[in-house]
């Protein structure tokens, strides 16, 4: 029997700060309009909705090693855990504008490599105008401890070609340093890199994708960092199928090796969220269009794809599929959202579910 639950929890999509963070960095999730999750105990608390929060796509958010809320962000502003903006943060995305990011994975927070103390932080915005990604040190001392952004370190370009969605950041092997991964804004082959180290960032450059994938679309990383999965999302039945790649990840050297493309069973069906199962013998990924969610697994030599959820209704306006986030309870969460009842079919209402044992095949998940 099929174990996803759905909480009647409004949500748009959800924010972690990385792959693979631990240490009670990711305590916390800010998205949507404001609302609240905190992953302290055995399961999430709801905390109060933040007002005036618009997340759209591109929220991140950090807390201390102890799990106490730092930062969040939503691409274009930044604020600290007593949920003001953040000290020297007014002008950081450079992007004019206060409205949230349509970028998914826009925005990133990382632990700052080499630093126990939990003093120094680094924010990534990909900027909405001229899509390039940019770095900022934050120095939690600055502005009586509630934090603030270096004007030393503030605002640096991570690359110097645009970049659009597929953002992420994973440990280097010497369990110090952070691979920072993206895709360039073109329909390429391309995927960059950058190594975030005690002295900021010493390489970036580019990696060979080994097919050509569209730029939109989510980016995620096995727990143990390992295999590395990008979906690619485009209009539906255009030329070309939305895919969902898989790689193996050197973390000492920062290679890639693809290991196999999925394409979607029909061209009205587009890859957007993808997660990984605890174990990492599982991926998970929803389709943008309408609420469903389909199961990879390896048996022999081959992926199987299985879905394991999916609403009635029609594509597009009316029902959508969101991203989706391994927990620290080890669970995955998803978010889609759909109309309050057939008669209300522009009124829509946002929802939270849970696969609850993803590490099981099939719909025992």
């Amino acid at each position: 029997m099929s174990r996803f639950v759905t909480l009647a929890l409004a949500a748009v999509l959800l924010c972690l700060g990385g792959a693979t963070q631990g240490q009670g960095h990711d305590a916390h999730w800010i998205f949507g309009n404001g609302f609240h999750l905190e992953f302290n105990g055995e399961g999430p608390t709801v905390r109060p909705p933040i007002p005036d929060y618009n997340g759209g796509e591109g929220t991140s958010c950090i807390a201390d090693k102890l799990g106490n809320l730092l930062y969040y962000s939503n691409v274009t502003n930044v604020w600290n855990g007593n949920f003001l903006p953040l000290l020297n943060s007014d002008t950081l995305s450079a992007s004019g504008s206060p409205t949230a990011s349509s970028k998914t994975n826009g925005s990133l927070f990382l632990p700052w490599p080499g630093d126990s103390a939990d003093r120094y932080f680094v924010f990534f915005p990909m900027n909405v105008v001229d899509d390039k990604l940019y770095l900022s040190r934050i120095d939690a001392l600055l502005d009586m401890g509630l934090g603030g952004i270096e004007d030393s370190l503030r605002y640096r370009p991570v690359w110097d070609m645009p970049v659009v969605e597929h953002l992420n950041a994973v440990r280097h092997a010497n369990g110090r340093d952070w691979w920072i991964i993206g895709r360039t804004s073109a329909i390429s082959d391309e995927i960059v890199m950058a190594l975030l180290t005690p002295n900021g960032i010493e390489y970036s450059g580019t990696r060979e994708a080994g097919y050509m994938g569209h730029p939109w679309g989510s980016i995620v990383f096995s727990r143990n960092g390992q295999v590395m999965a990008f979906t690619n999302i485009k209009g539906v039945c255009v030329s070309s199928p939305s895919t969902l790649a898989l790689y193996h990840f050197d973390r000492c050297e920062g290679e890639l090796l693809l290991l196999d493309i999925l394409v979607t069973r029909t061209c009205a069906e587009s890859a957007y969220g993808v997660a990984f199962s605890p174990n990492g013998e599982k991926l998970y990924y929803s389709i943008a269009e309408k609420p469903m969610v389909y199961q990879l697994s390896l048996i022999g030599d081959q992926l199987v794809d299985t879905l394991i959820f999916a609403l009635s209704g029609p594509h597009l306006s009316n029902n959508l599929g969101g991203n989706l986030v391994l927990g620290k309870d080890d669970k995955i969460y998803v978010n889609y959202y759909r109309p309050f009842s057939s008669s209300e079919s522009d009124t829509l209402a946002q929802y939270l579910g849970i696969i609850t044992n993803p590490n099981t095949f099939g719909l025992d998940c």
